[in-house]
């Protein structure tokens, strides 16, 4: 290309100039066009896709028992899917784990990882244990248990009220 521009292209007598006078004399990458891309972007929290991947409900306003439940379902872009997929929800207190899963029913729990395979369109209930009692409050986080990004973080911290000690 760029020795087709130097030499001088053929066929521009349609323009009316004669062969050569296409030809480019001198600064030929300075007459050439570069096209500048520029992408910006916003930096933030998870993208409102990711965010309406995993529907939550039925969130306690306060905690005052060491169990308690909330109705996980798939939803977004993970709902188009028919096979079950693993998520890792935990109680998070700051950036420190104050809890876990211990039962799951309408989905299935594998104890030792801690994952819940929740089937797209299907309800599932999650019982959470609260297994640290010095906390103030907790947030309930969904994770993708491939990659660890979140996929549901509560919109509040949950106060812990359970009137022991």
């Amino acid at each position: 290309m760029i020795n087709t521009i130097a030499q001088g292209a053929t066929g521009f007598a349609r323009w009316g100039l004669a062969q050569g006078q296409g030809e480019l004399v001198g600064g030929i990458y300075q007459e050439l066009i570069v096209p500048v891309l520029t992408v910006r972007s916003q930096r933030g929290g998870p993208s409102s896709a990711k965010q309406a991947a995993i529907e939550v409900a039925n969130l306690p306003y306060q905690i005052t028992n060491r169990i308690f439940s909330v109705r996980v379902q798939l939803g977004g872009q993970l709902a188009m899917f028919s096979e079950p997929s693993p998520v890792l929800p935990l109680l998070l207190s700051g950036a420190e784990q104050a809890g876990h899963v211990g039962m799951a029913t309408g989905a299935s729990l594998d104890p030792v990882s801690g994952t819940v395979s929740l089937v797209p369109g299907q309800p599932a209930d999650i019982a959470f244990l609260l297994t640290d009692d010095r906390v103030d409050a907790v947030r309930i986080v969904v994770r993708d248990p491939a990659t660890d990004a979140p996929l549901y973080s509560s919109p509040q911290e949950i106060p812990v009220k359970l009137g022991v000690g």
